[in-house]
């Protein structure tokens, strides 16, 4: 029997409340902003940069009215952080960025305040609401890198608040179908009248390849438009260029699915889902799909619109995320696949949103707008609300997503100019994006198709610090009794292949990997299936380190997975590294109970769950030892 591999879109619906007839746009009084580090001269010195600095003093934000502060990031946390609302001459937070963990305050009107540090830098999602005004402050930074994040204008608590609670994730029940979709044909999968709305739609591909996810186009038509508000290659709504994502993150890619895309998608009259497949192969797709009755998701929100865009960067010209105009709208999120120079300038990039042809929102880098920081220093990662859980290729290829789901969502009334830049000044061109915008429209909106998605160029994996063993590159000689191997072109997989090529086993054994010297190494692999050290289910494309490990000069084996439609891409391994010139505290005298600690604690080992199989869940000691008492 042909394997089969899941793609998932889900969607889902808002507040079980009364439904008007038709979508809003949303009140020209209240906007999302940021103020930022980002150059004011348009350069790439994105950092120091303040309103004003007095006494050590530097404010970050000093911002009139009333409104709520929904996010701070920052890519070097150092300094004292103050934040004052309503006038108060004491601060309601007080945050040491360097030495504390979170925030002194407490969590304001009961919200439990999000802390992260997954991506690189420090991430915080705060609800601080003010009535008379806010000023954000810090004392003793170092030429601070950061945004803020916040709402403002009449009734802007209320209304970013009704669009983040619209947002949230609720599941459904599924009733499922089998189609053949012919070569260069196009399928209804779906059609319902009458009021209502989506909350979820499962495709599973019979054959799966990445070409056929290329090929295969979802396309959604609300209230009997002229044409779909969704006309997206599958291999783009899944950004899976680079290999099948999963992630944590509800709204992209979630354990167990391909594609997990989780929007409210409410209609008036009629919704239709079809399936255009541009290519030479029949494909049959089963889908499952989840529907509710219409709340007030269409007044909050508006219908559902997914608009991409495929180009290779150009000199001087940004790429374009979305470009509508002559309607309102709310933005709420973008992925992104990039695929750039070895040298990764073209992350140097930052995002741009002008809204009504007023500047709302000006970044300070590429990595920076997923939540990142460094050119991804920590490695690949996924969040609820942002992540690039797919970093091929030395970082040069790169998946990402941002939600705008926590308050940040940002309206406009007639036009909306959402750009990201490639380079410091839009100097790297050649790269090539593939992105799509998520976005809300008061009346079903036509999108322009998006391109076709073609192959990316052959690469050969690096990664910092990592000695790459392609799959293909084993020696046969070294596989033991009842394990069989075979070289394939990944034209076929559902992923592309480092050198073009994996190796696809069979049978039962292990396969030996060689080991440079003694040491503790990390050990990972990209590939499909089950691989044991110990065991971890890996998903298409996606990279995933299996532990750290002592391990002595010579070889160490690995069982590879061996069911059907399993494959490995490459393995590596990494020694974990002894801090230059330090006295390691393993190689000390000591008695009384202490002892040598030689294997890495369980406790540092990766997690099976760790989301982009990029860093430990703990500190590794330097060296890998340490002294135990």
């Amino acid at each position: 029997m042909r394997a089969t591999r899941w793609l998932t879109l889900l969607t889902f619906c808002a507040l079980a409340v009364s439904a008007p007839l038709v979508g809003q746009p949303p009140p020209a009084a209240w906007q999302a902003r940021m103020a930022s580090s980002a150059d004011p001269s348009g350069g790439n010195d994105d950092r120091g940069h303040y309103v004003r600095v007095t006494d050590g003093r530097a404010v970050l934000a000093d911002l009139p009215g009333s409104g709520v502060i929904t996010r701070f990031w920052t890519a070097n946390p150092n300094g004292v952080l103050r934040v004052y609302l309503d006038g108060a001459d004491e601060p309601a937070i007080v945050w040491d960025l360097a030495r504390e963990a979170a925030p002194k305050g407490g969590a304001p009107q009961g919200r439990e305040a999000e802390v992260s540090r997954l991506g690189g830098g420090l991430l915080w999602w705060p609800w601080l609401t003010y009535r008379l005004g806010a000023r954000v402050e810090v004392e003793g930074a170092q030429q601070l890198y950061y945004q803020l994040n916040y709402v403002d204008g009449h009734d802007a608590e209320r209304q970013a608040a009704a669009r983040r609670d619209a947002l949230a994730v609720k599941a459904g029940a599924y009733t499922s179908a089998a189609t053949t979709v012919s070569a260069r044909g196009e399928t209804v999968i779906a059609a319902r009248n009458g009021a209502g709305q989506l909350t979820g739609l499962r495709l599973r591909l019979t054959p799966d390849s990445l070409a056929l996810r290329r090929a295969l186009r979802l396309r959604l038509t609300w209230d009997g438009a002229p044409g779909p508000s969704v006309d997206i290659p599958l291999a783009d709504l899944a950004q899976a260029d680079l290999g099948q994502l999963q992630v944590a993150a509800a709204r992209a890619w979630s354990p167990g699915t391909a594609l997990d895309l989780a929007w409210p998608m409410p209609y008036q009259h009629s919704a239709r889902l079809a399936i255009a497949n541009t290519g030479a192969v029949p494909v049959t797709v089963n889908s499952e799909l989840a529907a509710a009755p219409l709340d007030d998701a269409l007044t909050t929100l508006g219908y559902f619109c997914a608009t991409g865009h495929a180009a290779t960067t150009v000199a001087d010209q940004s790429h374009p995320l979305l470009k509508v105009s002559g309607t309102a709208g709310l933005f709420v999120g973008a992925s992104a696949l990039m695929a750039g120079s070895s040298d990764v300038k073209f992350l140097e990039g930052d995002e741009l949103f002008v809204a009504d042809g007023q500047t709302v929102w000006a970044g300070t880098g590429t990595e920076d707008y997923f939540d990142s920081a460094w050119f991804f220093r920590d490695g690949a990662f996924g969040a609820a609300h942002a992540g690039a859980p797919l970093l091929l290729a030395g970082k040069s290829r790169v998946a990402a997503y941002r939600w705008h789901d926590a308050g940040d969502a940002i309206p406009f009334r007639q036009s909306l100019e959402a750009t990201l830049e490639h380079g410091p000044v839009n100097d790297t061109a050649g790269a090539r994006y593939r992105t799509v915008a998520y976005w809300y429209c008061p009346r079903p909106y036509v999108s322009d198709p998006m391109p076709a998605a073609q192959p990316l160029e052959p690469f050969t994996e690096t990664m910092d610090g990592a000695r790459i063993i392609e799959a293909e590159s084993l020696d046969t000689a070294a596989l033991q009794a009842g394990l069989l191997a075979e070289v394939v072109d990944d034209a076929n997989l559902t992923y592309q292949a480092s050198g073009g090529r994996a190796a696809v086993y069979t049978g039962g054994g292990t396969v030996a990997l060689p080991v440079p010297h003694t040491g503790v190494w990390e050990i990972g692999v990209r590939g499909v299936g089950t691989a044991s050290l110990p065991d971890l289910e890996l998903h298409p494309g996606r990279p995933a380190a299996l532990g750290y490990a002592r391990l002595d000069g010579g070889t160490v084996s690995l069982r590879p997975p061996t069911a059907a439609g399993s494959s490995i891409d490459f393995v590596w391994l990494r020694e974990v590294a002894k801090v230059r010139d330090a006295l390691e505290a393993e190689d000390l005298p000591h008695e009384g109970g202490w002892q040598v600690v030689t294997e890495a604690p369980a406790g540092l080992a990766r997690a099976a769950a760790l989301i982009g199989g990029a860093v430990a869940t703990e500190p590794l000691p330097s060296g890998g030892g340490a002294l135990e008492f």
